[in-house]
């Protein structure tokens, strides 16, 4: 079977922000028994990638074929030929 991710509806922090009233900072947590780290925001809670999001960070809505689920990760830029 294979593993694919589907990005939707990014944004960037502070637009995330607003969307959903978090007037606080998100929260980087990092769980000592999975060793996996994930962000709080306000009531809001979703996965970080693993690949790093302190470049240019966003927050995506996600799919992995099983679960959707916020997910904090760096905005990509390979591939891209001009920004507008």
């Amino acid at each position: 079977m294979e593993n694919t991710l589907s990005f939707s509806n990014t944004l960037n922090i502070a637009e995330f922000k607003a969307m959903h009233s978090i007037n606080g900072l998100i929260d980087i947590i990092l769980n000592p028994h999975t060793k996996k780290t994930f962000f709080v925001a306000g009531s809001i809670n979703g996965k970080v990638s693993t690949k790093g999001y302190k470049d240019n960070p966003v927050i995506s809505v996600c799919n992995d074929g099983t679960e959707t689920f916020y997910m904090l990760h760096s905005k990509a830029t390979t591939n891209v030929i001009d920004t507008l």
